[in-house]
Order: C-alpha cells, then structure tokens, then sequence
C-alpha cells in the first residue's frame, strides 16, 4: 500500500477558513498544490485534520477528523508555515 504525502493549508471559503492537510494525489508527487485543486475531474477534494473556523469572528465551528470539499466554493487555497505572532 502507497503511502500518501500530505500538504498543510489554509482555505478560504466566502465564511470559512478551513487548516488542515490534503493529499497529493500519486500523480503528483511533488505535492503542488495547485495540481490536485485544478484537476477537472476532481471537484472534490478530501481534507484531513481539518479546524474549521468563522471568518468574522475567528471562532472554530469544527474540529473534524475527515471532510470532503467542493472546490466551486474555495476563494483561495495557501500552504501553511510556520506562524507569526504579534509582539
């Protein structure tokens, strides 16, 4: 069995921000991210570890183990790093 490779994100829906980690499918090995968003055939990606959070207020909604996404509704996708915080 192939074990997959994931990458971390942060989406953004019009009200939602989702962090979590998506795969990267076999054909794309190298993990780009926009490889696995702007394949046609997929409209659906899987998101795993997923926090779901508010845009207006920053409030997690979900803390969900697996969610499946329609990427119709995704406004703009980033990898995640490290985080700054304010000092």
């Amino acid at each position: 069995m192939n074990e997959r490779e994931y990458g971390k994100v942060i989406i953004y829906l019009e009200n939602l921000r989702i962090e979590g980690k998506i795969y990267t499918r076999g054909e794309y090995v190298r993990g780009r991210i926009t490889d696995a968003l702007n394949d046609p055939k997929k409209r659906f990606i899987p998101v795993v570890e997923a926090k779901v959070y508010s845009i207006d207020k920053g409030e997690l909604l979900y803390d969900v183990p697996f969610l499946i996404l329609n990427t119709d509704y995704i406004v703009s996708v980033m990898p995640k790093f490290k985080e700054i915080k304010d000092e």
